[in-house]
């Protein structure tokens, strides 16, 4: 697949070891959330995380959106190794448990077509929140996210 065959909105690109992954959410079903593979920017092969068929719990879900990208040094690993990237994302459903969209996070699996963990609770603000990016200051040590929480007034810290 050529680049500009990609249809998507939210796209984040994370390279890693001479790959491309571009993550980002479907353009024309919102219940998961599209990963794009590329070694040269042009060519791309695709695959896609659909909740309700991956995570069965996740049936009732209406959107996954924003999917971002980050590492997780602390994750321990099955072989007890340290670290894996973690895709977080906004998901709301529409059976009553999830009122507005929260964030959520997952661990990519080894090849970062798919999830590897069940969706955990991340962060709300107590209306919908989205779009967040998570960046490490390393001059302090510490994690900063910034997202749109809707209903409270724009971009968040």
């Amino acid at each position: 697949m050529k680049f500009s065959e990609i249809h998507m909105r939210d796209p984040f690109i994370l390279p890693y070891e001479g790959v491309y992954y571009l993550y980002g959410t479907r353009s024309f079903h919102d219940t998961g959330f599209d990963v794009y593979t590329s070694t040269d920017l042009v060519n791309w092969t695709h695959s896609t995380v659909h909740f309700p068929t991956r995570f069965p719990q996740w049936s009732a879900v209406t959107h996954v959106w924003a999917p971002q990208v980050i590492w997780d040094p602390d994750y321990a690993n099955a072989d007890d190794s340290r670290g894996r990237y973690m895709v977080y994302f906004s998901l709301l459903t529409n059976d009553g448990t999830l009122p507005y969209d929260k964030l959520y996070y997952s661990y990519v699996n080894d090849d970062f077509t798919d999830l590897l963990t069940d969706p955990e609770y991340l962060f709300d603000r107590g209306s919908a929140t989205i779009d967040a990016d998570i960046v490490l200051d390393e001059a302090s040590g510490l994690y900063q996210m910034i997202y749109k929480a809707d209903g409270l007034g724009g971009i968040c810290k």
